[in-house]
């Protein structure tokens, strides 16, 4: 049999298509890597599943009265990110920084978006589970506060919350200090 899709999170609807299947559609037994799944809805050539909590990525496996077939292909469960911190958690106004954030779940091509919008992100790093690097832009007339942000992956979405990132004054700059020369005029 096939799913489809082959990935999806917990609490979502899949459809196995294939033969042999029973009406109605509690006669099917689904497990997702061993956690049973609740058919919700079934023909003789399709059944809708919801993903379980505590699935795991691995075999799905069908069993009625005709039998027990199992998956040939691992079925993945997507697991939402986790954001648990940002480093450096302070940039300055007219910058762009490199920032680190940290938590679980946050590989599968992640996409940054801060609110309020003023700050831009653009991922250098992102396949990784645990850290996401990536240069934020912070145009200068970035107002002086702490934004939030949130990391969208295949996993679904995470809010940053109270970790956040905060736009401070930017470099200042100064002109340089005259040099003075001190010049002793002799006469003879």
């Amino acid at each position: 049999f096939a799913l489809a899709p082959g990935s999806a999170r917990v609490h979502t609807a899949v459809t196995i298509h294939g033969f042999g299947f029973t009406t109605p559609p509690s006669s099917n037994q689904v497990s997702f890597n061993g956690v049973a799944g609740t058919v919700l809805s079934a023909t003789g050539t399709s059944l809708v599943v919801n993903v379980p909590v505590g699935a795991s990525t691995g075999p799905v496996t069908v069993t009625n009265t005709n039998g027990t077939a199992t998956s040939s292909l691992a079925f993945t469960v997507l697991i939402p990110p986790v954001i648990v911190s940002v480093m450096p958690d302070r940039v300055p106004q007219g910058s762009t920084v490199q920032l680190v954030v940290g938590g679980f779940n946050l590989g599968n091509t992640p996409v940054i978006t801060f609110a309020p919008s003023n700050l831009t992100a653009t991922v250098v790093q992102g396949n990784n589970p645990q850290e996401i690097i990536m240069n934020v832009t912070v145009p200068a007339s970035a107002p002086l506060q702490a934004y939030t942000f949130s990391v969208d992956t295949l996993g679904g979405t995470a809010t940053s919350g109270a970790v956040t990132v905060t736009v401070t004054t930017g470099p200042t700059w100064r002109a340089p200090e005259p040099t003075r020369k001190l010049a002793v005029l002799f006469e003879v």
